[in-house]
């Protein structure tokens, strides 16, 4: 059973492993200034896919901003994001 992360639960847990308190974070938080880096990326993936939560590691890694992040697990965009790649017709 796959469930959906609520913003609450990804600020949670996003300040749980940055050793902050969730309210030190908003939505224009840039995680990297707290933080952030890859090992604690897949450690917040591996934490949500162990609930049978959707996590696109890939797209996460791409944006910086809390609210960016809210966007790719809530499964929309962001505006910060950048475009997909093209590919070519073979």
């Amino acid at each position: 059973m796959t469930i959906t992360l609520t913003p609450d639960r990804v600020i949670a847990d996003i300040a749980d492993i940055l050793e902050i308190g969730p309210a030190e974070l908003s939505d224009d938080s840039n995680l990297l200034d707290f933080g952030m880096d890859s090992i604690r990326l897949i450690s917040l993936v591996e934490r949500w896919r162990a609930l049978d939560a959707r996590a696109d590691i890939a797209a996460l890694a791409t944006v910086y901003l809390l609210s960016d992040w809210l966007a790719v697990i809530a499964g929309g965009s962001s505006e910060s994001a950048p475009a997909p790649a093209q590919t070519r017709a073979r």
